[in-house]
């Protein structure tokens, strides 16, 4: 009798397996949004990102009701965002931190700024949020603004 019992457990265990869905520690199809301004002696940044896919990148956890530390964001964003002004390379800092909710996902929002010597006449992004870190689909649509146009782009690996 345990034996039937015993089998039966294994049957009702083996179909309860083929039922369940898999679970993912990341998305692989992470977006960003990013609007960039392009001022006389400034940029300044507005980056939207996924919230679950930046706190696997820099090794944190992170939910929609906790502060980002700004300290390690910066860092982060400074290794993996590579912004040239006229060929210059500038570094961005966080001026602000924020969660918001866009297509029912959490979403950091980082509001950097370049500080630069003079308007650039041509600006290049690098651009490898977590590509080599969580997401190799991760993909960043941008809105660059300069000179009084305003460029649609979606920015990748090394984006120009």
């Amino acid at each position: 009798m345990k034996r039937v019992w015993f089998l039966m457990f294994l049957v009702m265990i083996s179909f309860i397996s083929l039922l369940s869905p898999p679970a993912y520690a990341h998305s692989n199809n992470s977006e960003g949004f990013s609007v960039i301004e392009v001022n006389e002696k400034n940029l300044d940044y507005e980056l939207k990102l996924d919230l679950t896919e930046l706190g696997h990148s820099i090794n944190k956890e992170t939910d929609a009701k906790q502060l980002i530390d700004s300290n390690t964001v910066q860092q982060y964003i400074n290794s993996h965002i590579s912004l040239y002004a006229d060929g210059v390379k500038v570094v961005g800092n966080v001026k602000k931190t924020d969660v918001e909710m866009i297509k029912d996902r959490p979403f950091a929002v980082i509001n950097l700024t370049y500080m630069m010597e003079h308007k650039p006449k041509k600006l290049t992004v690098d651009y490898n949020m977590f590509l080599d870190d969580s997401d190799p689909s991760h993909a960043n649509f941008a809105t660059v603004k300069m000179d009084g146009k305003q460029q649609e782009k979606i920015l990748s690996y090394e984006s120009r």
